[in-house]
């Protein structure tokens, strides 16, 4: 999702989404409001979304057996052929699971950010919590519970939300200390330090959010940027659920299994670390209001698996 062209986000882009929005919303099927959709944002991963959808539904229909599984599919316009493996999957699904899937046509709104931010009005649409999931994960390959995707996923995000009223749920994978640098040496460092919120794992592109922070993420389009449109949403989401005093948490999701491409680490970088430099200087006023910072941050255990990562209120329901 890189090959977007450089532009601002001008009045004339941000019409051009939601007129994308309104054609989309157009096509929501009349059905009974589901509580909790999957989102997966695609490039063109045709090879492993079709593992990724299946795990999605088969970890709804787990959690919800009297709901029907929702999945929202957003892609890049370069995704046609990942389209057509999904538009597989609802043929064979049909009637036991609806799947809405969509690319973004306009090449200024073409990246992970316009698609992440495309499923969240839709979720917010059907007045649904939202998983969203990545198109290159890759399924367990053992009976192994925690070696890679599988539907268990789906019951871990979503019960910090629906049990204990978590916001904004982020996963703790098990890795090397040298795997996803740009996360473990420059986000994590800068999101504790400056935020003061311990987050080990804060840029996965895998999490869960809220109706509730939903509405609050997409009413704040002023701290929107073209490095958040493409690879920087992730850090715009987790400094933006910190900022809005959401609560948030991580949860233990063991190993996660994908197909790596090193040949987009330079855009990465460049995207995650300059919107993570815009969202500090944007939210100068948050950051600044404390006249000290703690000196040590503590993640509090609240449930198993599950830690708190809120600084300023550390209780939990």
């Amino acid at each position: 999702m890189n090959g977007a062209p450089a532009c601002d986000v001008t009045l004339e882009i941000m019409e051009s989404f939601e007129q994308c929005m309104n054609e989309v919303a157009a096509r929501v099927p009349d059905t009974e409001q589901p509580d909790i959709v999957v989102g997966i944002p695609f490039y063109n991963e045709k090879d492993t979304i079709g593992p990724v959808l299946e795990a999605a539904i088969e970890g709804l229909r787990q959690l919800f057996p009297d709901r029907t599984p929702f999945v929202i599919c957003a892609g890049s316009p370069a995704g046609t052929e990942a389209l057509r493996s999904i538009e597989q999957m609802e043929s064979a699904t049909e009637g036991e699971a609806e799947i809405l899937s969509f690319l973004m046509g306009d090449p200024c709104i073409n990246g992970k950010g316009w698609s992440i931010r495309a499923i969240m009005r839709m979720a917010a649409k059907l007045h649904a919590h939202l998983i969203i999931l990545s198109a290159d994960l890759l399924p367990r390959t053992s009976e192994d519970e925690y070696d890679g995707l599988g539907p268990e996923w789906i019951k871990r995000f979503a019960e910090p939300i629906t049990e204990y009223d978590m916001d904004f749920v982020l996963p703790r994978f098990e890795s090397h200390p040298f795997d996803d640098v740009i996360e473990s040496h420059i986000a994590y460092p800068l999101i504790t330090s400056v935020f003061g919120t311990r987050i080990r794992q804060p840029i996965t592109g895998k999490y869960a959010i809220s109706y509730r922070l939903i509405r609050t993420l997409l009413g704040n389009s002023s701290h929107w940027t073209m490095d958040t449109g493409q690879y920087g949403i992730d850090p715009w989401l987790t400094v933006n659920a910190i900022a809005s005093e959401a609560k948030v948490c991580e949860v233990s999701m063991g190993l996660k299994r994908h197909i790596p491409n090193p040949g987009k680490m330079e855009v990465l970088f460049s995207q995650v670390v300059g919107s993570l430099s815009q969202q500090i200087v944007a939210r100068d006023d948050w950051w600044q209001q404390d006249s000290t910072m703690p000196a040590i941050m503590k993640t509090n255990m609240i449930l198993p698996r599950i830690w708190s990562a809120n600084r300023r209120s550390m209780s939990t329901r």
